[in-house]
């Protein structure tokens, strides 16, 4: 599924910033990666869209993070 950190931030009820937070630490595990950029008119920075899997299941006692489902 593709995600932008306004959308997750809106899901969850959390700031912007913890989504962002979130989705940098899911990317650097592997699960999530950057999908594209999109560029409204005008000028201001790109919206940066997320590839997500369906579901993610993180293991606080050793950090595993595993995704299920399609990206």
């Amino acid at each position: 599924m593709k995600v932008t950190c306004k959308e997750i931030s809106k899901l969850f009820g959390v700031d912007y910033l913890q989504a962002s937070g979130l989705l940098k630490i899911l990317i650097k595990s592997g699960v999530c990666e950057i999908s594209g950029e999109n560029r409204s008119s005008g000028r201001g920075r790109p919206t940066v869209e997320y590839k997500l899997p369906r579901s993610v299941t993180i293991d606080f006692s050793n950090g595993d993070i595993d995704g299920i489902g399609e990206c």
